[in-house]
């Protein structure tokens, strides 16, 4: 089953929907802050590629704080709200724009690095994404994201296989497919990544929620 963005971007315009998620996206994002703590790197633009409310831009603007940090987010109610959590902590809002990060509202080479955490599999094209990216960075620049991989709800898209013939869950990429799109953009030699994190649930009700939210189709 393809990705409906449509569905995606009316999904994330309810924050009460992926609201319980945070815990994943903030492990995730505090080991990819673990790997750019020891690259020497020394950005002065920034995209934060699916910004969501911004958490990752205040991240970003602690850890490089004379960069510029700027946002995009397919969901509106999103964008506002990192628009205005921006303003607070003193970053102009207009660094936050609505939009589709596979097609950026940016001439080229207008960032040093992007970053983007649990995003790229929400997109139904990750080759046109990654080309995308690459126009939009200066050289050298850097582009560090996470995104699930192919073994993902795997119990339960076997689950789900029993019984009918929709798996319910996105087509997520292998690592493989994901490092020949990078390749084939422009990237060289690609560093890529597995880890495994294993979320028990005790309730059935739960689980779908955060799966609807994390990754539901």
């Amino acid at each position: 089953m393809p990705v409906d963005l449509q569905k995606v971007r009316l999904l994330f315009e309810k924050a009460n929907k992926t609201t319980d998620t945070r815990f994943l996206t903030r492990e995730i994002a505090s080991r990819m802050y673990e790997r750019l703590s020891v690259m020497k790197v020394d950005p002065a633009d920034i995209l934060d590629a699916g910004c969501g409310d911004g958490d990752d831009m205040d991240g970003l603007a602690h850890i490089f704080g004379n960069a510029r940090v700027y946002g995009v987010d397919a969901a509106c109610a999103r964008v506002r709200h990192a628009a205005g959590y921006a303003g607070r902590i003193g970053m102009t809002a207009s660094r936050v724009c609505c939009g589709d990060f596979g097609c950026l509202p940016f001439p080229a080479g207008t960032f040093d690095m992007i970053w983007s955490n649990l995003a790229v599999h929400w997109h139904d094209d990750h080759a046109r994404v990654f080309r995308e990216w690459w126009q939009v960075l200066r050289d050298d620049g850097l582009v560090i994201f996470s995104c699930f991989g192919e073994k993902t709800l795997e119990l339960l898209r076997n689950a789900y296989g029993e019984i009918e013939a929709d798996s319910h869950v996105l087509p997520f990429t292998s690592m493989r497919a994901i490092g020949d799109d990078l390749v084939n953009a422009g990237f060289q030699a690609p560093v890529l990544e597995r880890e495994w994190i294993v979320v028990t649930y005790t309730e059935i009700g739960r689980l779908l929620s955060d799966v609807r939210a994390l990754g539901g189709n």
